[in-house]
Protein backbone atom coordinates (compact mmCIF):
# COMPACT_ATOMS: atom_id res chain seq x y z
CA UNK A 1 0.00 0.00 0.00
CA UNK A 2 2.86 2.36 0.85
CA UNK A 3 4.59 1.78 -2.49
CA UNK A 4 1.30 1.91 -4.41
CA UNK A 5 0.41 5.28 -2.89
CA UNK A 6 3.85 6.60 -3.78
CA UNK A 7 3.47 5.46 -7.39
CA UNK A 8 0.03 7.06 -7.67
CA UNK A 9 1.36 10.35 -6.27
CA UNK A 10 4.41 10.37 -8.55
CA UNK A 11 2.19 9.71 -11.59
CA UNK A 12 -0.05 12.67 -10.71
CA UNK A 13 2.94 14.92 -9.97
CA UNK A 14 4.71 14.13 -13.26
CA UNK A 15 1.48 14.66 -15.20
CA UNK A 16 0.92 18.08 -13.65
CA UNK A 17 4.54 19.10 -14.26
CA UNK A 18 4.26 17.93 -17.87
CA UNK A 19 1.23 20.18 -18.39
CA UNK A 20 2.90 23.09 -16.59
CA UNK A 21 6.00 22.64 -18.73
CA UNK A 22 3.95 23.63 -21.78
CA UNK A 23 3.00 26.91 -20.11
CA UNK A 24 6.14 28.04 -18.27
CA UNK A 25 9.87 27.50 -18.69
CA UNK A 26 11.03 24.81 -16.24
CA UNK A 27 14.59 23.64 -15.59
CA UNK A 28 15.63 20.17 -16.73
CA UNK A 29 16.47 19.37 -13.10
CA UNK A 30 12.90 19.83 -11.84
CA UNK A 31 11.83 16.30 -12.79
CA UNK A 32 14.71 14.70 -10.85
CA UNK A 33 14.10 16.73 -7.70
CA UNK A 34 10.30 16.42 -7.90
CA UNK A 35 10.51 12.63 -8.27
CA UNK A 36 12.85 12.37 -5.30
CA UNK A 37 10.72 14.64 -3.12
CA UNK A 38 7.43 13.12 -4.21
CA UNK A 39 8.51 9.56 -3.54
CA UNK A 40 10.19 10.46 -0.24
CA UNK A 41 7.32 12.52 1.16
CA UNK A 42 4.70 10.01 0.00
CA UNK A 43 6.48 7.15 1.74
CA UNK A 44 7.06 9.26 4.88
CA UNK A 45 3.44 10.34 5.27
CA UNK A 46 2.01 6.97 4.25
CA UNK A 47 4.16 5.16 6.79
CA UNK A 48 3.17 7.55 9.58
CA UNK A 49 -0.56 7.34 8.92
CA UNK A 50 -0.58 3.59 8.23
CA UNK A 51 1.41 2.82 11.37
CA UNK A 52 -0.95 4.92 13.49
CA UNK A 53 -3.97 3.30 11.86
CA UNK A 54 -2.66 -0.18 12.70
CA UNK A 55 -1.82 0.86 16.24
CA UNK A 56 -5.26 2.33 16.95
CA UNK A 57 -7.04 -0.58 15.30
CA UNK A 58 -5.13 -3.01 17.52
CA UNK A 59 -6.44 -1.02 20.48
CA UNK A 60 -10.14 -0.65 19.61
CA UNK A 61 -10.88 -2.98 16.66
CA UNK A 62 -13.29 -0.47 15.09
CA UNK A 63 -12.16 0.71 11.63
CA UNK A 64 -14.45 3.76 11.55
CA UNK A 65 -13.27 5.06 14.91
CA UNK A 66 -9.70 4.12 14.02
CA UNK A 67 -9.64 6.24 10.85
CA UNK A 68 -11.10 9.23 12.74
CA UNK A 69 -8.50 8.95 15.48
CA UNK A 70 -5.72 8.45 12.91
CA UNK A 71 -6.67 11.59 10.97
CA UNK A 72 -7.05 13.52 14.23
CA UNK A 73 -3.52 12.62 15.30
CA UNK A 74 -1.19 11.44 12.52
CA UNK A 75 -3.27 13.27 9.91
CA UNK A 76 -2.90 16.49 11.86
CA UNK A 77 0.85 15.97 12.12
CA UNK A 78 1.09 15.35 8.37
CA UNK A 79 -0.94 18.46 7.58
CA UNK A 80 1.11 20.82 9.73
CA UNK A 81 4.49 19.34 8.81
CA UNK A 82 3.42 19.43 5.16
CA UNK A 83 2.46 23.07 5.56
CA UNK A 84 5.99 23.86 6.75
CA UNK A 85 7.49 21.89 3.84
CA UNK A 86 5.17 23.70 1.41
CA UNK A 87 6.06 27.21 2.57
CA UNK A 88 9.74 26.33 2.69
CA UNK A 89 9.94 24.92 -0.85
CA UNK A 90 7.49 27.48 -2.28
CA UNK A 91 9.92 30.22 -1.22
CA UNK A 92 12.18 29.14 -4.07
CA UNK A 93 9.84 30.76 -6.62
CA UNK A 94 10.84 34.18 -5.25
CA UNK A 95 14.41 33.80 -6.53
CA UNK A 96 15.07 35.24 -10.03
CA UNK A 97 17.01 32.12 -11.10
CA UNK A 98 15.32 29.55 -13.34
CA UNK A 99 16.59 26.40 -11.61
CA UNK A 100 15.45 27.60 -8.17
CA UNK A 101 12.13 28.91 -9.51
CA UNK A 102 11.49 25.65 -11.36
CA UNK A 103 12.20 23.46 -8.33
CA UNK A 104 9.97 25.77 -6.27
CA UNK A 105 7.10 25.20 -8.71
CA UNK A 106 7.77 21.46 -8.73
CA UNK A 107 7.96 21.41 -4.94
CA UNK A 108 4.58 23.11 -4.59
CA UNK A 109 3.01 20.48 -6.83
CA UNK A 110 4.72 17.65 -4.92
CA UNK A 111 3.67 18.80 -1.44
CA UNK A 112 0.07 19.71 -2.33
CA UNK A 113 -0.50 16.39 -4.10
CA UNK A 114 1.14 14.43 -1.27
CA UNK A 115 -0.81 16.13 1.54
CA UNK A 116 -4.15 15.79 -0.27
CA UNK A 117 -3.42 12.16 -1.06
CA UNK A 118 -2.44 11.44 2.55
CA UNK A 119 -5.69 12.76 4.05
CA UNK A 120 -8.10 11.57 1.33
CA UNK A 121 -6.89 8.75 -0.90
CA UNK A 122 -4.81 6.96 1.75
CA UNK A 123 -7.56 6.80 4.44
CA UNK A 124 -9.94 5.40 1.82
CA UNK A 125 -7.40 2.76 0.85
CA UNK A 126 -6.77 1.89 4.51
CA UNK A 127 -10.47 1.29 5.09
CA UNK A 128 -10.82 -0.68 1.85
CA UNK A 129 -7.84 -2.93 2.59
CA UNK A 130 -8.33 -2.87 6.36
CA UNK A 131 -8.13 -6.64 6.91
CA UNK A 132 -4.77 -6.82 5.10
CA UNK A 133 -3.34 -3.70 6.74
CA UNK A 134 -4.31 -4.66 10.29
CA UNK A 135 -2.98 -8.19 10.42
CA UNK A 136 -1.81 -9.04 13.91
CA UNK A 137 1.46 -7.44 14.93
CA UNK A 138 2.51 -8.00 18.54
CA UNK A 139 4.33 -4.69 18.65
CA UNK A 140 1.08 -2.81 18.02
CA UNK A 141 -1.02 -4.50 20.68
CA UNK A 142 -2.01 -2.98 23.98
CA UNK A 143 1.06 -2.30 26.10
CA UNK A 144 0.79 -2.25 29.87
CA UNK A 145 2.70 0.09 32.14
CA UNK A 146 4.91 -2.80 33.16
CA UNK A 147 5.64 -4.00 29.62
CA UNK A 148 6.59 -0.58 28.30
CA UNK A 149 9.81 -0.64 30.32
CA UNK A 150 10.98 -3.65 28.33
CA UNK A 151 10.94 -1.82 24.99
CA UNK A 152 14.35 -0.75 23.71
CA UNK A 153 13.40 2.77 22.56
CA UNK A 154 11.77 3.51 25.92
CA UNK A 155 14.85 2.27 27.75
CA UNK A 156 17.14 4.18 25.38
CA UNK A 157 15.22 7.42 25.94
CA UNK A 158 15.40 6.94 29.71
CA UNK A 159 19.14 6.28 29.43
CA UNK A 160 19.66 9.52 27.47
CA UNK A 161 17.57 11.48 29.97
CA UNK A 162 19.43 9.94 32.90
CA UNK A 163 22.72 11.32 31.54
CA UNK A 164 21.65 14.26 29.33
CA UNK A 165 24.99 16.11 29.29
CA UNK A 166 26.88 12.89 28.52
CA UNK A 167 24.87 12.49 25.32
CA UNK A 168 24.22 16.13 24.43
CA UNK A 169 27.73 17.66 24.59
CA UNK A 170 29.54 15.02 22.44
CA UNK A 171 26.67 15.08 19.93
CA UNK A 172 26.86 18.86 19.54
CA UNK A 173 30.65 18.70 19.19
CA UNK A 174 30.32 16.05 16.46
CA UNK A 175 27.71 18.11 14.59
CA UNK A 176 29.79 21.29 14.75
CA UNK A 177 32.90 19.40 13.66
CA UNK A 178 31.10 17.95 10.63
CA UNK A 179 29.75 21.39 9.73
CA UNK A 180 33.12 23.16 10.14
CA UNK A 181 34.33 22.69 6.50
CA UNK A 182 31.56 25.03 5.32
CA UNK A 183 33.61 27.94 6.69
CA UNK A 184 35.94 27.31 3.73
CA UNK A 185 33.17 27.40 1.14
CA UNK A 186 34.04 28.87 -2.25
CA UNK A 187 31.00 29.83 -4.31
CA UNK A 188 30.88 29.70 -8.10
CA UNK A 189 28.43 29.14 -10.92
CA UNK A 190 28.53 25.75 -12.60
CA UNK A 191 29.85 25.17 -16.10
CA UNK A 192 30.68 22.04 -18.11
CA UNK A 193 32.68 20.76 -15.11
CA UNK A 194 29.47 19.40 -13.59
CA UNK A 195 29.12 17.04 -16.56
CA UNK A 196 30.75 13.58 -16.72
CA UNK A 197 34.27 13.51 -18.17
CA UNK A 198 33.11 11.36 -21.11
CA UNK A 199 30.77 14.05 -22.53
CA UNK A 200 32.15 15.93 -25.54
CA UNK A 201 31.52 19.41 -24.14
CA UNK A 202 33.38 18.49 -20.95
CA UNK A 203 36.30 17.10 -22.97
CA UNK A 204 36.57 20.34 -24.96
CA UNK A 205 36.70 22.37 -21.74
CA UNK A 206 39.33 20.08 -20.19
CA UNK A 207 41.51 20.18 -23.30
CA UNK A 208 41.25 23.95 -23.58
CA UNK A 209 42.17 24.47 -19.93
CA UNK A 210 45.08 22.06 -20.29
CA UNK A 211 46.59 23.60 -23.44
CA UNK A 212 45.47 27.22 -23.36
CA UNK A 213 44.70 30.01 -20.90
CA UNK A 214 41.35 29.08 -19.36
CA UNK A 215 40.68 32.73 -18.55
CA UNK A 216 40.26 33.44 -22.28
CA UNK A 217 36.86 31.76 -22.02
CA UNK A 218 35.76 33.96 -19.12
CA UNK A 219 36.79 37.58 -19.83
CA UNK A 220 35.49 40.56 -17.93
CA UNK A 221 33.28 42.33 -20.49
CA UNK A 222 32.83 46.10 -20.37
CA UNK A 223 30.16 47.65 -22.61
CA UNK A 224 30.68 51.40 -23.07
CA UNK A 225 28.12 53.91 -24.33
CA UNK A 226 29.06 57.32 -25.78
CA UNK A 227 26.94 60.36 -24.95
CA UNK A 228 26.66 61.16 -28.67
CA UNK A 229 25.77 58.85 -31.56
CA UNK A 230 29.33 57.73 -32.35
CA UNK A 231 32.11 56.21 -30.27
CA UNK A 232 34.68 57.20 -32.92
CA UNK A 233 34.93 60.95 -32.23
CA UNK A 234 38.36 62.28 -31.22
CA UNK A 235 37.23 62.97 -27.65
CA UNK A 236 35.77 59.48 -27.22
CA UNK A 237 38.83 57.76 -28.75
CA UNK A 238 41.12 59.74 -26.42
CA UNK A 239 39.06 58.79 -23.35
CA UNK A 240 38.86 55.17 -24.53
CA UNK A 241 42.62 55.00 -25.14
CA UNK A 242 43.45 56.43 -21.70
CA UNK A 243 41.02 54.03 -20.04
CA UNK A 244 42.42 51.02 -21.92
CA UNK A 245 46.00 51.97 -20.91
CA UNK A 246 44.88 52.23 -17.30
CA UNK A 247 43.40 48.71 -17.47
CA UNK A 248 46.62 47.33 -19.01
CA UNK A 249 48.70 48.71 -16.15
CA UNK A 250 46.66 46.81 -13.53
CA UNK A 251 48.86 43.98 -12.23
CA UNK A 252 45.87 41.61 -12.21
CA UNK A 253 45.24 42.02 -15.95
CA UNK A 254 46.82 39.72 -18.55
CA UNK A 255 45.66 41.58 -21.65
CA UNK A 256 42.94 43.91 -22.94
CA UNK A 257 41.04 43.79 -26.23
CA UNK A 258 39.36 46.98 -27.48
CA UNK A 259 39.14 49.11 -30.63
CA UNK A 260 42.32 50.92 -29.52
CA UNK A 261 44.37 47.70 -29.32
CA UNK A 262 43.65 46.40 -32.84
CA UNK A 263 46.91 47.86 -34.17
CA UNK A 264 49.53 47.46 -31.46
CA UNK A 265 52.05 50.26 -31.17
CA UNK A 266 49.82 53.12 -32.32
CA UNK A 267 49.65 56.23 -30.12
CA UNK A 268 46.52 58.02 -28.97
CA UNK A 269 46.82 60.62 -31.74
CA UNK A 270 47.37 57.94 -34.38
CA UNK A 271 44.18 56.11 -33.28
CA UNK A 272 42.30 59.43 -33.47
CA UNK A 273 43.53 59.90 -37.03
CA UNK A 274 42.82 56.27 -37.92
CA UNK A 275 39.18 56.41 -36.81
CA UNK A 276 38.76 59.86 -38.34
CA UNK A 277 39.55 58.51 -41.81
CA UNK A 278 36.76 57.81 -44.26
CA UNK A 279 37.92 54.21 -44.67
CA UNK A 280 39.49 52.16 -41.88
CA UNK A 281 42.90 50.66 -42.84
CA UNK A 282 42.22 47.19 -41.44
CA UNK A 283 42.88 43.76 -42.90
CA UNK A 284 40.04 41.24 -43.01
CA UNK A 285 40.70 39.86 -39.53
CA UNK A 286 40.97 43.31 -37.92
CA UNK A 287 37.87 44.46 -39.77
CA UNK A 288 35.82 41.49 -38.53
CA UNK A 289 37.09 42.00 -35.00
CA UNK A 290 36.25 45.71 -35.14
CA UNK A 291 32.71 45.00 -36.29
CA UNK A 292 32.28 42.48 -33.46
CA UNK A 293 33.19 44.97 -30.72
CA UNK A 294 32.00 48.36 -32.03
CA UNK A 295 28.67 49.61 -33.35
CA UNK A 296 27.50 53.22 -33.38
CA UNK A 297 27.78 54.69 -29.91
CA UNK A 298 28.59 51.32 -28.31
CA UNK A 299 31.83 49.41 -27.94
CA UNK A 300 33.08 46.40 -26.04
CA UNK A 301 36.27 46.02 -24.03
CA UNK A 302 37.31 42.50 -23.01
CA UNK A 303 39.66 42.21 -20.03
CA UNK A 304 41.43 38.86 -19.66
CA UNK A 305 42.51 38.41 -16.07
CA UNK A 306 45.50 36.52 -14.73
CA UNK A 307 43.17 34.71 -12.33
CA UNK A 308 40.32 32.27 -12.76
CA UNK A 309 36.73 33.48 -12.83
CA UNK A 310 36.04 32.30 -9.26
CA UNK A 311 39.25 33.68 -7.74
CA UNK A 312 38.81 36.29 -5.03
CA UNK A 313 41.36 38.54 -6.78
CA UNK A 314 39.26 38.44 -9.93
CA UNK A 315 36.19 39.51 -7.98
CA UNK A 316 38.22 42.43 -6.62
CA UNK A 317 39.26 43.33 -10.17
CA UNK A 318 35.62 43.41 -11.29
CA UNK A 319 34.72 45.71 -8.40
CA UNK A 320 37.69 47.96 -9.21
CA UNK A 321 36.62 48.25 -12.87
CA UNK A 322 33.04 49.01 -11.85
CA UNK A 323 34.24 51.94 -9.75
CA UNK A 324 36.44 53.46 -12.46
CA UNK A 325 35.36 56.38 -14.67
CA UNK A 326 36.03 56.39 -18.41
CA UNK A 327 35.74 60.11 -19.04
CA UNK A 328 34.23 62.32 -21.75
CA UNK A 329 30.74 61.39 -20.59
CA UNK A 330 31.13 57.74 -21.59
CA UNK A 331 29.13 55.35 -19.40
CA UNK A 332 29.79 51.65 -18.88
CA UNK A 333 28.40 48.43 -17.48
CA UNK A 334 30.56 45.46 -16.46
CA UNK A 335 29.64 41.82 -17.06
CA UNK A 336 31.18 38.42 -17.65
CA UNK A 337 31.15 35.24 -15.59
CA UNK A 338 32.96 36.72 -12.59
CA UNK A 339 30.57 39.69 -12.55
CA UNK A 340 27.63 37.29 -12.80
CA UNK A 341 28.87 35.39 -9.75
CA UNK A 342 29.19 38.65 -7.79
CA UNK A 343 25.73 39.86 -8.83
CA UNK A 344 24.14 36.48 -8.12
CA UNK A 345 25.71 36.37 -4.68
CA UNK A 346 24.56 39.91 -3.90
CA UNK A 347 20.99 39.46 -5.13
CA UNK A 348 20.32 35.85 -4.18
CA UNK A 349 21.99 35.71 -0.80
CA UNK A 350 20.57 39.03 0.42
CA UNK A 351 17.16 37.63 -0.50
CA UNK A 352 18.09 34.25 0.96
CA UNK A 353 18.74 35.68 4.42
CA UNK A 354 15.40 37.51 4.46
CA UNK A 355 13.48 34.42 3.37
CA UNK A 356 15.28 32.22 5.92
CA UNK A 357 14.15 34.62 8.65
CA UNK A 358 10.58 34.57 7.32
CA UNK A 359 10.45 30.75 7.11
CA UNK A 360 11.90 30.42 10.60
CA UNK A 361 9.22 32.76 11.97
CA UNK A 362 6.47 30.97 10.04
CA UNK A 363 7.69 27.59 11.29
CA UNK A 364 7.81 28.91 14.84
CA UNK A 365 4.19 30.10 14.62
CA UNK A 366 2.94 26.81 13.13
CA UNK A 367 4.66 24.75 15.81
CA UNK A 368 3.60 27.22 18.47
CA UNK A 369 -0.07 26.70 17.66
CA UNK A 370 0.37 22.96 17.20
CA UNK A 371 2.38 22.29 20.37
CA UNK A 372 1.10 25.19 22.53
CA UNK A 373 4.60 25.96 23.72
CA UNK A 374 6.95 28.93 23.51
CA UNK A 375 10.12 26.85 23.92
CA UNK A 376 9.69 23.72 21.76
CA UNK A 377 9.31 25.53 18.40
CA UNK A 378 12.52 27.49 19.01
CA UNK A 379 14.37 24.31 19.98
CA UNK A 380 13.06 22.54 16.86
CA UNK A 381 14.34 25.31 14.58
CA UNK A 382 17.78 25.27 16.22
CA UNK A 383 17.95 21.49 15.77
CA UNK A 384 17.12 21.92 12.08
CA UNK A 385 19.92 24.43 11.59
CA UNK A 386 22.34 21.98 13.22
CA UNK A 387 21.45 19.20 10.77
CA UNK A 388 21.70 21.61 7.83
CA UNK A 389 25.14 22.79 8.98
CA UNK A 390 26.36 19.18 8.82
CA UNK A 391 24.99 18.86 5.29
CA UNK A 392 26.71 22.08 4.18
CA UNK A 393 30.00 21.08 5.77
CA UNK A 394 30.03 17.66 4.14
CA UNK A 395 29.21 19.09 0.70
CA UNK A 396 32.26 21.36 0.90
CA UNK A 397 34.42 18.54 2.30
CA UNK A 398 33.39 16.06 -0.40
CA UNK A 399 32.52 17.94 -3.59
CA UNK A 400 34.54 21.13 -3.25
CA UNK A 401 37.67 19.63 -1.70
CA UNK A 402 37.38 16.29 -3.50
CA UNK A 403 37.40 13.75 -0.65
CA UNK A 404 35.91 10.37 -1.66
CA UNK A 405 35.98 11.50 -5.31
CA UNK A 406 37.10 8.09 -6.57
CA UNK A 407 34.55 6.26 -4.45
CA UNK A 408 31.68 8.45 -5.68
CA UNK A 409 33.00 8.69 -9.25
CA UNK A 410 33.30 12.43 -9.76
CA UNK A 411 36.01 15.02 -10.28
CA UNK A 412 36.33 17.67 -7.56
CA UNK A 413 34.90 21.01 -8.68
CA UNK A 414 37.05 23.16 -6.41
CA UNK A 415 33.96 25.21 -5.62
CA UNK A 416 30.36 24.90 -4.42
CA UNK A 417 27.59 25.78 -6.86
CA UNK A 418 25.88 29.03 -5.86
CA UNK A 419 22.42 27.47 -6.08
CA UNK A 420 23.15 24.31 -4.09
CA UNK A 421 23.13 25.69 -0.49
CA UNK A 422 19.91 27.59 -1.22
CA UNK A 423 18.19 24.59 -2.76
CA UNK A 424 19.29 22.30 0.05
CA UNK A 425 18.10 24.69 2.74
CA UNK A 426 14.58 25.17 1.39
CA UNK A 427 14.07 21.49 0.59
CA UNK A 428 15.67 19.95 3.67
CA UNK A 429 14.46 22.48 6.22
CA UNK A 430 10.91 21.27 5.65
CA UNK A 431 11.83 17.59 5.34
CA UNK A 432 13.83 17.64 8.58
CA UNK A 433 10.98 19.35 10.35
CA UNK A 434 8.76 16.37 9.44
CA UNK A 435 10.53 14.12 11.91
CA UNK A 436 10.48 16.79 14.61
CA UNK A 437 6.72 17.23 14.18
CA UNK A 438 6.14 13.46 14.19
CA UNK A 439 8.09 13.08 17.42
CA UNK A 440 6.91 16.16 19.32
CA UNK A 441 3.21 15.69 18.55
CA UNK A 442 3.43 12.16 19.91
CA UNK A 443 5.24 13.36 23.02
CA UNK A 444 2.57 16.04 23.44
CA UNK A 445 -0.18 13.42 23.33
CA UNK A 446 1.35 11.59 26.29
CA UNK A 447 2.12 14.83 28.15
CA UNK A 448 -1.53 15.90 27.90
CA UNK A 449 -2.49 12.57 29.45
CA UNK A 450 0.20 12.20 32.10
CA UNK A 451 1.59 15.67 32.83
CA UNK A 452 4.97 13.94 33.30
CA UNK A 453 7.58 15.45 30.96
CA UNK A 454 10.22 12.75 31.35
CA UNK A 455 7.84 9.83 30.95
CA UNK A 456 6.08 11.53 28.02
CA UNK A 457 9.37 11.96 26.16
CA UNK A 458 10.23 8.28 26.66
CA UNK A 459 6.75 7.13 25.61
CA UNK A 460 6.72 9.47 22.62
CA UNK A 461 10.11 8.23 21.49
CA UNK A 462 9.10 4.62 21.99
CA UNK A 463 6.01 5.13 19.83
CA UNK A 464 7.60 7.28 17.08
CA UNK A 465 11.27 6.21 16.92
CA UNK A 466 10.49 3.10 14.87
CA UNK A 467 8.43 5.00 12.31
CA UNK A 468 10.93 7.89 12.15
CA UNK A 469 13.78 5.44 11.61
CA UNK A 470 11.86 3.55 8.93
CA UNK A 471 10.79 6.72 7.13
CA UNK A 472 14.32 8.12 7.32
CA UNK A 473 15.83 4.92 5.93
CA UNK A 474 13.46 5.04 2.97
CA UNK A 475 14.18 8.72 2.37
CA UNK A 476 17.93 8.05 2.58
CA UNK A 477 17.59 5.29 -0.02
CA UNK A 478 15.50 7.52 -2.29
CA UNK A 479 17.78 10.56 -2.05
CA UNK A 480 20.96 8.50 -1.86
CA UNK A 481 20.08 6.85 -5.16
CA UNK A 482 20.84 10.18 -6.84
CA UNK A 483 24.48 9.77 -5.84
CA UNK A 484 24.73 7.50 -8.88
CA UNK A 485 23.83 10.42 -11.20
CA UNK A 486 26.46 11.51 -13.71
CA UNK A 487 25.81 15.23 -13.17
CA UNK A 488 27.68 16.50 -10.10
CA UNK A 489 24.92 18.95 -9.10
CA UNK A 490 22.34 16.15 -8.79
CA UNK A 491 24.88 13.85 -7.14
CA UNK A 492 25.73 16.54 -4.56
CA UNK A 493 22.09 17.29 -3.81
CA UNK A 494 21.25 13.61 -3.37
CA UNK A 495 24.19 12.92 -1.07
CA UNK A 496 23.60 16.12 0.90
CA UNK A 497 19.95 15.24 1.44
CA UNK A 498 20.79 11.67 2.49
CA UNK A 499 23.42 12.86 4.99
CA UNK A 500 21.16 15.52 6.48
CA UNK A 501 18.27 13.08 6.92
CA UNK A 502 20.54 10.43 8.44
CA UNK A 503 21.98 12.90 10.97
CA UNK A 504 18.57 14.37 11.68
CA UNK A 505 16.84 11.04 12.34
CA UNK A 506 19.65 9.62 14.47
CA UNK A 507 21.83 12.02 16.43
CA UNK A 508 19.32 14.85 16.61
CA UNK A 509 15.88 13.29 17.02
CA UNK A 510 16.95 10.26 19.05
CA UNK A 511 19.65 11.85 21.23
CA UNK A 512 19.58 15.64 21.28
CA UNK A 513 15.79 15.93 21.52
CA UNK A 514 15.34 13.72 24.62
CA UNK A 515 18.47 15.16 26.27
CA UNK A 516 17.40 18.80 25.83
CA UNK A 517 13.80 18.06 26.79
CA UNK A 518 15.02 16.39 29.98
CA UNK A 519 17.12 19.45 30.85
CA UNK A 520 14.30 21.89 30.13
CA UNK A 521 11.74 19.84 32.07
CA UNK A 522 8.29 21.41 32.32
CA UNK A 523 9.67 24.57 30.69
CA UNK A 524 9.23 22.69 27.42
CA UNK A 525 5.50 23.27 27.74
CA UNK A 526 5.56 26.79 29.08
CA UNK A 527 2.69 28.95 27.88
CA UNK A 528 1.38 32.03 29.71
CA UNK A 529 -2.22 31.62 30.86
CA UNK A 530 -3.41 34.75 29.04
CA UNK A 531 -1.97 33.40 25.81
CA UNK A 532 -3.46 29.97 26.43
CA UNK A 533 -6.94 31.51 26.69
CA UNK A 534 -6.83 33.28 23.31
CA UNK A 535 -5.14 30.54 21.27
CA UNK A 536 -7.23 28.29 18.98
CA UNK A 537 -7.88 24.80 20.35
CA UNK A 538 -5.62 22.39 18.43
CA UNK A 539 -4.73 20.06 21.29
CA UNK A 540 -4.86 16.30 21.00
CA UNK A 541 -8.05 15.20 22.74
CA UNK A 542 -7.66 12.50 25.36
CA UNK A 543 -11.01 11.00 24.40
CA UNK A 544 -10.35 11.10 20.68
CA UNK A 545 -6.74 10.10 20.63
CA UNK A 546 -6.85 7.56 23.36
CA UNK A 547 -3.52 5.82 23.39
CA UNK A 548 -2.73 2.18 23.37
CA UNK A 549 -0.98 2.74 26.68
CA UNK A 550 -3.12 2.79 29.84
CA UNK A 551 -1.80 5.40 32.24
Amino acid sequence: LTIFTGIVNITIIITILYLLGHQIDLSVFVLNIATMLGLGLSLDYTLLITYRFREEYARCGDSQKTILVTLGTAGKSVFFSGLIVLISIASLIIFPINILYSIGVGGIVVVVVTILSSVTFLPAMLCFFQKYVTRTNPKLKHISSEDIHKHRWYRFAMLVMRYPFTFMIPTIIILLFLGYPFLNVKMNSSDAKILPTWTESRQVLDQFNKNFNENELAPINIVLTAKNNSMLTKGNIAALYNYTERLKKDSRVNRVVSIVTLKPGLTKQQYQQLYGASKLPFDDYQNQLFKSIAKGKYTLISVISKYSKDDKRNFELVNTIRQQKVGNGITKVVGGQSAEIIDTMDIVYNLFIKIVIFISLFTYLVLFFLLRSLILPLKAIIMNFLSLSVCYGMLVFIFQEGHFAKLLHFQALGFTDINLPILIFFVLFGLSMDYEVFLLTRIKEFYERTGDNRRSVALGLERSARIITSAALIMILVTGAFVTADIVFIKAFGLGAALAIAIDASLIRLMLVPATMRLLGDWNWYLPKWLDRIMPDLHFDKEDTGSSLDN
